[in-house]
């Protein structure tokens, strides 16, 4: 019977140390977690901003971003145009060299032919 009585005991104990030691693992695995999730959060606000600075071409020349958002904004405008820049696929190490070569040309206007490209202007 003592015997049992020590088996139990021991068996107890170890019980209670792998219980304390899940509960510090799971205090630790909500820890990561809560900052996951507070850089997501942070991550996609930041990337709504840059969307919505995207959508009202904030990084362009007024009249470049002016042409654009009115061209967008027109119903029925058979010109599409865009800037050079969103054709150009660029690796992210080579961005700062791609900018340095293209300067403002990646703010040209691009369209798919002259007669849009004097049809927007003329609007």
């Amino acid at each position: 019977m003592r015997d049992r009585l020590t088996l139990l005991r021991e068996t107890q104990t170890r019980l209670r140390d792998e219980t304390q030691q899940l509960r510090t693992a799971l205090q630790a695995l909500r820890q990561d977690w809560q900052q996951l999730d507070d850089r997501y959060r942070q991550d996609h606000s930041r990337l709504k901003a840059l969307q919505e600075l995207d959508r009202r071409y904030e990084w362009y020349h007024q009249d470049v971003r002016k042409l654009l958002v009115e061209q967008r904004h027109k119903d029925g405008s058979k010109a599409s145009v865009d800037v050079l820049a969103r054709f150009l696929e660029v690796n992210p190490a080579s961005m700062q060299a791609a900018e340095a070569v293209f300067g403002d040309l990646l703010e040209a206007l691009v369209t798919d032919s002259f007669d849009d490209l004097q049809s927007l202007m003329e609007n």
